[in-house]
């Protein structure tokens, strides 16, 4: 905790998070393999290749080879341009700005740039950006609200709560705001004693599900030796929202693909339609038939 000069010497991945499915390098190949899935893009092509022979076609073999191109082309222009929207989506998704604290400053930061330990500071409606350790809320009782439909498609709030012992530690040294200073400067306050704490935050390896999680943390000057037990009710998830809280700090403990969004994350699917299916079993039946 407060020391990224330690945290970055650990192999963590980086946040930014990409859901294209094709690269520069693999967009032809994949593109070729998707449509010679067709038993049809392989007759067209054995036919081009016939009429290409002299000795068995009296046919000019470029209106057949324009044919197979014109198709490929076609299908290779709307592929990539599904996966440039795609691409769009990410980019601005790991551009958008969150606000991090580091030593009591706070400091806009990208999607992309959070790592792990930072803290992390987010008001109502605002979307998760990592998976992290739920520390302190604007709720007198520590806890926070939040929706999780993009995880599990369930639109019922879910309560996290800061750990009861971290929670009744906060307090003791929290002191007294007077109310002649406004909201905004109490908030600052509040989070520049909170982001000056000082520790390790164990957790347990990255798992893919949703409501399993475990760790400790470690506030240095407590004398406990097993630390601060951490659960799934801790835990506020990457891409969940923040709801009926006004504002929210965590310390990020997973990234990108180490997020429990991140190793549920499946590929985008080939386009292969059950009528495709259906006329690959025609024509290979016709051509055993033949």
């Amino acid at each position: 905790m407060n020391d990224p000069e330690a945290n970055l010497s650990e192999p963590f991945p980086s946040n930014a998070m990409f859901s294209t499915k094709y690269t520069l390098w693999s967009f032809l190949p994949k593109l070729l393999f998707e449509q010679f899935r067709k038993v049809t893009s392989i007759y067209f092509l054995l036919i081009c290749v016939l009429a290409s022979i002299p000795q068995i076609s009296p046919f000019n073999p470029l209106t057949s080879w324009l044919g197979l191109l014109f198709i490929l082309v076609v299908s290779g222009v709307r592929e990539a341009y599904e996966d440039y929207l795609r691409l769009k989506a990410d980019i601005a998704v790991n551009n958008t700005l969150y606000t991090t604290i580091s030593k009591g400053v706070m400091v806009d930061t990208p999607s992309y740039a959070i790592k792990v330990g930072d803290f992390v500071y987010l008001k109502s409606d605002e979307r998760i950006p990592v998976d992290m350790v739920l520390i302190a809320s604007s709720r007198e009782e520590g806890s926070a609200y939040i929706e999780t439909s993009q995880l599990d498609g369930e639109t019922n709030l879910k309560v996290r709560k800061v750990a009861s012992d971290t929670y009744h530690k906060l307090l003791t040294e929290m002191p007294e705001i007077s109310s002649s200073t406004g909201l905004n400067q109490q908030i600052k306050d509040k989070l520049s004693i909170l982001s000056h704490l000082s520790g390790e935050l164990q957790v347990s390896s990255p798992s893919r599900h949703l409501y399993l999680f475990r760790g400790s943390l470690m506030i240095d000057g407590e004398v406990n030796d097993g630390g601060i037990n951490l659960s799934e009710s801790n835990l506020l998830l990457a891409s969940s929202r923040v709801k009926n809280t006004d504002w929210i700090l965590g310390i990020c403990v997973y990234t990108g693909p180490e997020t429990k969004v991140g190793l549920n994350q499946r590929l985008p699917p080939s386009k292969f339609s059950t009528v495709d299916s259906r006329l690959n079993k025609y024509i290979l039946t016709v051509f055993r038939i033949d």
